[in-house]
C-alpha cells in the first residue's frame, strides 16, 4: 500500500484510489433500530494466542502487529489476525454518536494479500472510571508508540499473556456489514464487525494516545442499499470444549496448508464475492419468513386469547353505549316508574285484604264464644243462662256490626 495520503484530504482520495468513490465504502453510522437479525448466519468464533507486540506509525495511525497464529472464524471461513490501527475519535458512529477511541483488528482470507480482503473487527471505546482488561492491554505499549512516522517496526516488551482478547467487551453482541478498508486503498471486499458493548478508556491512556493521534479517521460514509445486521448472542459461538477443538483442528490444518504453499485461501473476485453477498440476502430473507412463521405457530394460544379479550372488551363498550342510550332516552325511568306504581297498587290491595281477614277472623272468634255461653247454660241453669243470653245477645249485635 502506498502512503501518499492524509485524513484531512479525504476528498482527494479517488482521484488516485478509484476504489474510495465505490457503493460500500466505511465508515458508518449504525441506527440501531434499522438492523437485521443474522443470529444462525454470522456466527463467530475467536480463537487468539498470546503474541509481541511490534509497533508503528503511519499516516498518523498507530499500528501494531500480531505474531501468526490468531484467527476467527466467521460464517464458516478462517481469517489471520494480522495487525490492528487506531482511531480518536471512533470511525464509526451508533445513532449518529462518536465514541472516544475505536481499534479496528484487521483479520486477513489471505495474509500475504491484502486485495483479497477479510473482516476488520471493531471495538469501541469510551473513557471511564473502574478497570478493564482493554486498560491492561493498551497500557503495556501505549506510552511507547512513535509520535512521528518512522520506518520498520518497533519491538515492544509485553507481557507473555498479552493478546488482543484483552480488548473485547464482556457481552459479545455485535453489527456487521459489508464495507471497506476506511483509509486508501479502499478495497470494497472487507466484512466489518462493531461490537454493541464499549470498552471502558482509562483517562490518562486516552490522553497519551490522542494527544498525538486526534482525528485520524475518516468522516462518515453512506450506507446506500446495504444492510446491517445483528447479532445478539452474549457469548462468541463454539466455545464449548467440542467445538474449540474442532476449531483448533482447523487452524491447524489451514496453518500446514499456509506453511506448504505460503497461501491461506484463493483470491475471490469482485463479482463472486457480490454473488455471495446476494446469496446470503436471499438466505437471511428465508431466514425471517421462516422466524415469522414460527412465531404465529409458537403464539397460537397468545393470539386467541388476545381475540377473544378483544371481543370481550367490545360487548363490554357495546353494553355501556347501549345502557347510556336508554338512560338518555327514558326508557329506563318510565320503566322504574311503572314498576314502582304497579308495587304500590299491589300494596293497597294486599292491605285490603288483610283488613277482611281480620274482620273475619274476629267474627268467628265471637260465634265461638257465643257457642260455648249456650252450652254452660244448658248445664248450669237460671242463674247461668241469664249471663248466658246476654253473652250471646252482645256477640250477635258485634256480628251484626
Amino acid at each position: 500500500m502506498t502512503d501518499n495520503w492524509a485524513y484531512r484530504n479525504y476528498l482527494r482520495w479517488k482521484k488516485d484510489y478509484p476504489q474510495c468513490a465505490g457503493d460500500k465504502q466505511s465508515p458508518i453510522n449504525i441506527d440501531t433500530s434499522n438492523v437485521a437479525d443474522c443470529n444462525e448466519l454470522c456466527r463467530l468464533s475467536v480463537r487468539y494466542q498470546p503474541s509481541k507486540c511490534y509497533i508503528t506509525n503511519k499516516n498518523r495511525t498507530p499500528i501494531i502487529r500480531f505474531d501468526p497464529g490468531s484467527f476467527i472464524k466467521f460464517k464458516g471461513a478462517l481469517y489471520e489476525l494480522k495487525e490492528m490501527k487506531m482511531h480518536t475519535p471512533s470511525m464509526h458512529t451508533v445513532n449518529g454518536e462518536h465514541y472516544d477511541m475505536e481499534i479496528n483488528l484487521y483479520h486477513y482470507l489471505n495474509s500475504s494479500d491484502i486485495t483479497a480482503g477479510g473482516v476488520i473487527v471493531s471495538i469501541l471505546l469510551q473513557r471511564g472510571s473502574g478497570d478493564s482488561d482493554a486498560n491492561h492491554f493498551l497500557s503495556q505499549f501505549a506510552n511507547q508508540i512513535p509520535a512521528d512516522e518512522i520506518e520498520g517496526e518497533r519491538d515492544i516488551k509485553v507481557s507473555k499473556k498479552w493478546s488482543a482478547e484483552q480488548l473485547f467487551p464482556n457481552i459479545k453482541s455485535f453489527f456487521y456489514y459489508n464495507g471497506s478498508m476506511p483509509m486508501p486503498p479502499c478495497y470494497q471486499n472487507w466484512t466489518w464487525i462493531v461490537f454493541e458493548e464499549t470498552s471502558i478508556l482509562e483517562e490518562t491512556l486516552y490522553k497519551n494516545i490522542a494527544l498525538t493521534f486526534k482525528n485520524n479517521r475518516r468522516p462518515i460514509r453512506g450506507l446506500k442499499d446495504r444492510t446491517v445486521y445483528y447479532n445478539n448472542n452474549i457469548k462468541f459461538d463454539g466455545e464449548d470444549e467440542y467445538q474449540r477443538t474442532k476449531l483448533d483442528k482447523e487452524i491447524k490444518k489451514l496453518s500446514d496448508k499456509r506453511d506448504s504453499i505460503g497461501v491461506t485461501k484463493p483470491r475471490i473476485s469482485e463479482k463472486d464475492r457480490n454473488r455471495m453477498y446476494e446469496e446470503e440476502s436471499l438466505q437471511l430473507q428465508k431466514l425471517q419468513a421462516a422466524k415469522t412463521n414460527n412465531w404465529f405457530v409458537n403464539n397460537k394460544q397468545t393470539i386467541k386469547n388476545i381475540l377473544i379479550t378483544i371481543i370481550l372488551l367490545l360487548i363490554v363498550f357495546s353494553s355501556i353505549k347501549m345502557t347510556k342510550y336508554l338512560v338518555r332516552s327514558g326508557f329506563i325511568t318510565d320503566f322504574s316508574n311503572k314498576q314502582i306504581e304497579n308495587l304500590k297498587i299491589k300494596q293497597i290491595a294486599d292491605s285490603k285484604l288483610e283488613g277482611k281477614r281480620q274482620n273475619f277472623n274476629a267474627t268467628t272468634r265471637d260465634l265461638a264464644t257465643g257457642e260455648r255461653g249456650m252450652a254452660n247454660m244448658e248445664m248450669g241453669g237460671p242463674n247461668n243462662s241469664g249471663e248466658s243470653n246476654n253473652n250471646i245477645s252482645s256477640s250477635m249485635i258485634r256480628a251484626s256490626r
